[in-house]
């Protein structure tokens, strides 16, 4: 099949050396340490609004359609997606992604991100669109009179850049996450499971560094970081400092500044 990307300034993000970061739970990332990447389906999503587009029913010239990738009760689902972050680490996405505090963050880079979609879409089944999510307010988010290819394009059943840009749409409120989004669309039977997995040998060679989250027990982290580096010595594992306190005195009276890792001196 292909990859394509919904606007150039993605594609060219892209085939830049970018880094993008994703959370996962800790049995998540135990699937991915067995070589198996996730792709999940978008009705699994918890907020209805970015959702809506696949579920609401379009209504035009006296007819009602669905949008063409919409999950069908009796066929299943032929859209699972993938969601990465250009942005750092912060406490919401820790709490978001990973409500048990076992969270693990894959940096990767977006050219080796690629190099994984290719060693896929070669195998025949599906095809990748990847955007850079937009962020709008409540107000606009739905609005399309404008849109009349796209309105089109649905009563057609097309899957094109336009039907499926849709998808790349969510509130403000989320900005903070700087997301990317990766569709996986499966254009022959649809899979009655919400989910796909693929299987890459050593994907963890792909990563940059893992980094754990900062709440997680130094016991479960250090020996899931022992775990790890029996087969990837090389790889770079640590702990979130989100919550680390580098700073344990604070010395008025100093005669000269100097750096410390616990301290700071005023002079």
């Amino acid at each position: 099949m292909e990859i394509n990307f919904i606007d150039n300034e993605t594609e060219d993000f892209f085939n830049s050396e970018n880094y993008l970061n994703r959370i996962i739970t800790l049995d998540r990332f135990i699937d991915f340490q067995d070589n198996k990447i996730v792709f999940i389906s978008p009705s699994k999503w918890s907020d209805p609004y970015e959702k809506a587009f696949l579920q609401a029913k379009y209504e035009f010239n006296g007819q009602s359609y669905f949008h063409p990738l919409r999950p069908i009760a009796s066929e299943g689902h032929n859209l699972y997606a993938q969601c990465w972050t250009a942005g750092k680490q912060t406490e919401a996405m820790w709490k978001g992604f990973a409500p048990n505090e076992d969270g693990v963050m894959i940096q990767m880079s977006t050219r080796n991100i690629l190099i994984i979609l290719n060693n896929i879409s070669h195998r025949g089944s599906y095809s990748f669109y990847i955007g850079k999510v937009n962020y709008q307010d409540t107000e606009h988010l739905y609005d399309m009179k404008a849109h009349h290819q796209t309105w089109d394009d649905i009563e057609k059943g097309r899957i094109n850049e336009r039907t499926i840009g849709l998808i790349f749409k969510k509130r403000e409120a989320f900005e903070y996450e700087k997301e990317y989004r990766i569709l996986a669309i499966k254009r022959t039977e649809r899979n009655q499971r919400f989910y796909v997995q693929f299987n890459i040998e050593e994907i963890l060679s792909y990563v940059n560094y893992l980094k754990f989250d900062p709440r997680m027990g130094e016991k479960l982290f250090t020996f899931t970081k022992r775990t790890i580096q029996k087969d990837y010595p090389e790889l770079d594992i640590h702990k979130s400092r989100l919550y680390k306190n580098p700073i344990k005195r604070l010395i008025f009276g100093g005669i000269q500044p100097r750096e410390f890792n616990d301290e700071i001196i005023f002079k």
